[in-house]
């Protein structure tokens, strides 16, 4: 299977070489190639000069570059680019931070097999939250996913709002991502909304969410406010 591991960055040059290092040695008898799509809004911190000189050592890695326009836009041109440029068997989502583990890959590609759109799950059986973890974010999460599951009709889902995913291309090229309007945190919501819609087949795998490496995290209360409001009107 030919995959491509989308990782959106903002921010995160004390990770993000030691990340691509790790996914460039992955090996699983599932695995044919392997491509890396790192794209970068602007970090202000040097992280595209970074992933460019990692280029000279990863042949398979590609850097898209624009302006900060939020965590779902990253996403949609990651695919996007998988879609038109790599011709992958399926799409890797995963944060630059290590909170998710470049190990579990395999584990969400195994579950490709028998699906179309894998969760690396924090709240089914077996998944868990690192105990260090800040408790306001956990609390929000666990409310966020409780609130979410029954507003939206995705009661059968646990973790909505993971960003360690694995979509097959075949239901990526079916969802028309650019009519996908949330495109901040939201769009991990609408994703599994619009999949669900298509009558994808969805599994979840459980993980453990680890606490970021380095660096802060890009959520805040003006996400909590767009997900409120994509909760009450859909947009």
């Amino acid at each position: 299977m030919k995959i491509a591991v989308v990782i959106p960055t903002y921010n995160e040059r004390e990770t993000i070489a030691a990340l691509l290092d790790e996914v460039a040695v992955l090996r699983d008898p599932m695995i044919d190639d392997v491509v890396v799509i790192v794209v970068d809004h602007g970090s202000p911190d040097g992280t595209a000069e970074i992933v460019q000189a990692a280029r000279r050592n990863h042949a398979n890695l590609r850097l898209l570059k624009g302006e900060r326009q939020g965590l779902g836009d990253a996403l949609v041109k990651g695919f996007v680019y998988a879609l038109e440029q790599v011709g992958p068997d399926a799409v890797i989502q995963m944060d630059a931070d290590f909170s998710h583990a470049p190990a579990d890959i395999p584990r969400l590609i195994a579950a490709l097999d028998a699906s179309d759109f894998v969760i690396g799950s924090r709240y089914v059986t077996g998944g868990r939250v690192a105990k260090r973890w800040h408790g306001v974010r956990r609390l929000i999460s666990l409310v966020g996913n409780t609130i979410t599951r029954w507003a939206l009709g995705l009661r059968a889902i646990k973790d909505c709002t993971s960003g360690f995913r694995g979509i097959r291309t075949s239901l990526l090229r079916q969802i028309d991502l650019h009519t996908i309007r949330p495109r901040g945190y939201v769009f991990q919501i609408a994703m599994v909304r619009a999949a669900m819609e298509h009558n994808a087949t969805i599994t979840e795998v459980p993980i453990t969410f680890n606490e970021r490496r380095a660096g802060t995290s890009k959520f805040g209360f003006g996400e909590l406010w767009r997900a409120m409001m994509y909760l009450v009107t859909g947009n």
